[in-house]
């Protein structure tokens, strides 16, 4: 019996020996299938990421800026561009005294210790040291041979002129994107195009010979505006000094070519109460309401306001050109008009007059231009407005610009055939009511307005960009009519005599407008608009112009625009060699 008992022992003994072996057996196949799966998953799934890893521990890509192209003004000068500079970049990896480091650099990079402290013990293999930095400054850096602290080709953007075309050029970021204006509208072409570089590195820092040019950078391709740099100095000192010395809120003037509808000049100035004691801005003027400067809004396309006596032009577009009137008609012009229940008058009080139509808009009689319209009706009154451009964007891209207020004509009030001719309860755009007006200057047709004129490619090739179509408006001999009848508002009897330019006969119209409330219906108690509005010579016009004043002191356009007018077209006038008609 004992000895069956010592067999039955042994033989469990031996099954547990079995069934050990079968478990290690069991895991180790386990072991070397999941062994065998994870190199599969590395050599053959994850192989392209651990490559990338693995790359990274001895060479990095960096992007290289392209150099954004610069901006001209017509003549070629320029009014923004890109200066080459250099960034410091450090390998934080390598750094391993940060304080140490910051001590060497700050003197050299001008930034403080503590600063430099902070970015140097971020734990990254790339981050920016400082941005900017002048080729001088960067080699003064390069020279202290510090382990994983290296310079970056780079740019910084600089508009010569300072804030003198800000609103068109447009602003950028410190980091070299743009804000507004051409840089923005235009900023895939000025832009370029990125490179990237590979540096090849070592545990001090990238190795001798070790960058390697992938794709070089392709610089961006450079603008030509129509802007005229020293027409545009000429109208903002003029406007400026007029807007400081109405004390005027703001101050918009353009000046256009009258045939290709280009933008020679577009300036806008604002008042502040008071500028910061560390301020890097040059006030251009002074008022009682604070300091006059540049404003980086483009106010020409995204100011809307309520025009006035400006907006007559439509009416009597409209009326010579369906043969409703001639300049010659006699208008019975009573005191007052009563429509659908408004009362509308004259801004002086008078009895009933017989004025001819050419009278009527010489002295902008709101009376007779209410009548004149009543003849047309108000359907062939809105076709006219449109056909002007009003409640039209001009496409020249800003941000913000607006196409006006103009409400369809299916919800014209029963007033508005009285309020609509004389330009209210209707808002436009400053560069609206210049494009309507150079429409008459340039025969009766409409060119859309332009401030880019061209490209250029990195060899200063130019190509001419092509313009929006034109479309004709009125008739020409229509045309001629009304440029004679404009030619009565700037006579001394007409209501801007101010706008007048001596040796030149000028055409144009005023514009006196109530502001608006922004509480609500109604106007601002003794706040108006100011515009003026022409071109010159009158008998083969070559420019024409608008000035709009914001809230002066004294309301009438034809005496605080119009002398502004005067100035800037006499300018012009002279700067493009345009002689006065006769002249030998």
């Amino acid at each position: 019996m004992v000895n069956g008992f010592q067999e039955f022992v042994s033989s469990g003994k031996k099954g547990s020996k079995i069934r050990r072996l079968r478990a290690f057996k069991l895991i180790l196949s386990a072991c070397i299938l999941a062994l065998a799966g994870r190199i599969f998953y590395v050599q053959a799934i994850s192989a392209s990421a651990y490559a990338a890893y693995g790359n990274s521990e001895i060479y990095r890509i960096i992007s290289l800026p392209a150099l954004r192209g610069d901006i001209y003004d017509r003549n070629g000068h320029v009014l923004a561009m890109s200066l080459p500079n250099k960034d410091i970049v450090s390998d934080n990896l390598l750094i391993t005294s940060p304080r140490a480091v910051a001590l060497k650099l700050s003197p050299i990079l001008g930034i403080p210790v503590a600063s430099i402290v902070s970015t140097l013990s971020v734990r990254s293999g790339f981050v920016y040291v400082a941005k900017n930095v002048s080729d001088a400054a960067a080699t003064k850096v390069l020279a202290l041979g510090i382990s994983g602290i290296t310079e970056q080709d780079s740019s910084s953007r600089v508009d010569p002129d300072g804030t003198l075309t800000e609103s068109i050029v447009g602003l950028m970021t410190s980091a070299g994107s743009p804000i507004s204006g051409v840089e923005s509208i235009w900023n895939a072409m000025l832009s370029g195009q990125s490179g990237s570089e590979q540096e090849d590195q070592s545990p001090g820092g990238v190795l001798p010979g070790g960058i390697h040019i992938i794709k070089p950078p392709i610089q961006g391709k450079g603008l030509v505006l129509s802007i005229d740099q020293s027409l545009q100095f000429q109208v903002e000192q003029d406007l400026a000094k007029q807007v400081g010395a109405t004390n005027s809120l703001n101050g918009t003037a353009i000046v256009m070519d009258t045939h290709t509808g280009q933008i020679l000049a577009m300036a806008s100035v604002v008042t502040v109460p008071t500028l910061p004691t560390n301020s890097q801005i040059t006030p251009l003027a002074k008022s009682s309401k604070g300091e006059v400067i540049d404003s980086t809004n483009p106010m020409a396309v995204t100011f809307t306001f309520e025009p006035g006596s400006v907006m007559k032009i439509a009416t009597f577009s409209a009326a010579l050109n369906e043969g409703v009137i001639t300049p010659s008609t006699l208008i019975n012009v009573p005191s007052h008009l009563l429509i659908d229940g408004s009362i509308f008058h004259d801004a002086e009080a008078h009895g009933n007059e017989i004025l001819t139509a050419s009278q009527v808009l010489a002295q902008s009689s709101n009376i007779g231009t209410i009548e004149t319209a009543q003849k047309i009706g108000t359907p062939k009154l809105y076709n006219y407005l449109l056909k002007f451009g009003f409640d039209q964007s001009t496409h020249l891209g800003f941000a913000g610009e607006s196409g006006g207020l103009l409400k369809p004509l299916n919800l014209w009030s029963g007033t508005a055939i009285g309020s609509m001719p004389i330009g209210q309860d209707i808002g436009v755009t400053p560069l609206q009511v210049l494009d309507a007006y150079n429409t008459i200057a340039n025969g009766g047709i409409f060119v859309p307005p332009s401030v880019v004129a061209g490209t250029v490619d990195g060899n200063g090739n130019v190509t001419a960009l092509s313009t929006g179509g034109s479309h004709r408006v009125i008739k020409s001999h229509v045309d001629s009519q009304l440029i004679g009848m404009l030619k009565g508002v700037v006579s001394s009897n007409g209501t801007a005599p101010l706008a007048a330019v001596p040796n030149y006969t000028v055409a144009g119209k005023t514009g006196t407008a109530q502001i608006p409330s922004p509480q609500g219906p109604g106007y601002l108690p003794g706040k108006y608009m100011a515009t003026f509005v022409g071109f010159a010579p009158a008998q083969n016009p070559a420019l024409s112009a608008i000035v709009v004043l914001d809230s002066p002191d004294g309301y009438y356009g034809g005496s605080e625009a119009g002398p502004v007018f005067s100035q800037i077209m006499q300018y012009a006038l002279h700067l493009y060699h345009i002689a006065p008609p006769g002249a030998p």
